[in-house]
């Protein structure tokens, strides 16, 4: 069940982010997903960590005054939406 196990088998374009302060194993969980995909289409996935956050908060810091992931994730959108081009 875990989506290691399905990370061959993606078409879409994917990025990761995970927490600085990720719950026990949920950091390494998320690094483990992004390498597996990496290694299914010869290319890492984009991987970011959010710092001073934890898995929660990184959710809930959207529509406040902290921008970072918010802006990466509509770059990210961007590139994918120029490379279908």
């Amino acid at each position: 069940m875990s989506p290691v196990a399905h990370a061959a088998h993606l078409r879409l374009p994917v990025m990761v982010v995970n927490a600085e302060f990720e719950n026990p194993w949920l950091d390494v969980y998320g690094l483990e997903f992004a390498h597996a995909v990496g290694m299914a289409r010869g290319a890492a996935p984009l991987h970011l960590t959010v710092a001073d956050h934890n898995h929660v908060s990184i959710m809930a810091h959207f529509n406040t005054q902290e921008q970072w992931l918010g802006e990466q994730m509509l770059q990210f959108c961007a590139r994918v939406f120029a490379d279908c081009r």
